[in-house]
């Protein structure tokens, strides 16, 4: 989810993030905190954008992308690896019930 504040605004890292946070070991309550909070700077950035804003071209991966383009692909990258997640502690649970 990191990626999105940087397509939407240019930020590198939310503020109080480390530039290696996925280095660093996390308590789960940490992790859950991050987790809610990346979910509103994403919200309320996306949010933020007009037509022109969502329109604008960005250059990522070596080749220019139009803005809106890439945040439904990152979108549905979060809701595809969601289902997964969900699909997995399904199979978890049924294989210890």
């Amino acid at each position: 989810m990191i990626l999105i504040p940087q397509v939407i605004d240019g930020t590198v890292n939310p503020e109080g993030w480390d530039d290696d946070y996925e280095n660093i070991p996390h308590r789960y309550e940490e992790l859950l905190k991050d987790l809610n909070e990346a979910r509103e700077i994403v919200v309320d950035g996306i949010r933020g954008l007009d037509e022109k804003g969502l329109e604008a071209e960005l250059e990522l991966w070596g080749r220019k992308m139009v803005k809106k383009n890439l945040l439904f692909h990152l979108l549905r990258e979060i809701v595809h690896h969601s289902g997964q997640i969900a699909m997995l502690k399904g199979m978890y649970k049924r294989s210890t019930a």
